[in-house]
């Protein structure tokens, strides 16, 4: 597969939550209501020349100073010039390696067969979203408010499919799915903390994944680098074909 065709879907997610502003060799893709919320408010696709990164830059800065918002930078794999990541963190990007990296996951092996009871829907209506959003999933970053704002919009995007796994009545568990060209993508995967390990998080992506299948694209996901979850992944059928795919960079605004 031609990884960038992978770095296209994802652009393509990214534009069902935020607005796509193209630059000269890279993208700023922005959702004010969202601010500060790094994965909606950051530049990426990179695919430039070396002579245009030192404004490229300084442009990315004014742009999101200009929102009283810290400057985020996301670079892929495939991301031009290598000089990219030196140049940002002489800029005084910090790159967030704390955060940890993502390993990109893309289905190479059958789905197996899921003797499963645990229920699993597909979220419909305005009502059926507020429930996926139930599904509490705490941020060390960003507030509660702003957290449920971005689930709501994540879930209820076009294009989007939001699954939910239950457990006597109630959604304990929560995916979204975005197939486009081919390609379908697993994302916001969470399982609340005490009904883990128990074959929900099996059940829910695995439906996904069926779905995904289903529909004649190719699954794939991005997974925490070394995460416990690689796994439950590879049992059920994805594969590891990038390590540390994407790193985030970030400089604080400062007014």
């Amino acid at each position: 597969m031609n990884f960038d065709t992978i770095w296209q879907h994802d652009h393509a997610y990214y534009g069902t939550i935020s607005r796509i502003t193209p630059r000269d060799g890279y993208v700023i893709y922005t959702n004010p209501p969202l601010a500060n919320r790094y994965d909606p408010n950051h530049a990426g696709l990179f695919r430039m020349s070396p002579d245009n990164v030192d404004n490229a830059i300084t442009e990315i800065e004014h742009f999101f100073n200009s929102l009283d918002m810290d400057a985020v930078v996301y670079l892929d794999t495939h991301a031009t010039p290598a000089s990219l990541d030196g140049a940002l963190q002489v800029a005084g990007f910090k790159k967030m390696s704390d955060w940890g990296s993502s390993d990109l996951m893309i289905q190479q092996a059958a789905i197996p067969t899921l003797d499963t009871e645990i229920r699993v829907e597909v979220a419909l209506n305005h009502n059926d979203y507020v429930r996926w959003c139930s599904v509490n999933q705490p941020d060390p970053y960003s507030p509660k408010d702003l957290m449920d704002k971005l689930h709501y919009q994540s879930v209820s995007a076009p294009g989007v499919n939001g699954y939910m796994a239950f457990v006597d009545d109630r959604p304990v568990a929560r995916c979204v799915t975005f197939i486009q060209n081919g390609l379908g993508r697993v994302e916001s995967v969470y399982v609340e903390e005490e009904y883990r390990r128990h074959g929900i998080a099996t059940a829910l992506v695995g439906r996904a994944l069926k779905d995904i299948a289903h529909a004649g694209a190719i699954g794939y996901l991005f997974a925490v680098h070394e995460a416990p979850a690689l796994a439950l992944y590879n049992k059920l059928g994805l594969r590891t074909v990038l390590t540390e795919a994407v790193y985030p960079y970030v400089k604080q605004f400062s007014e």
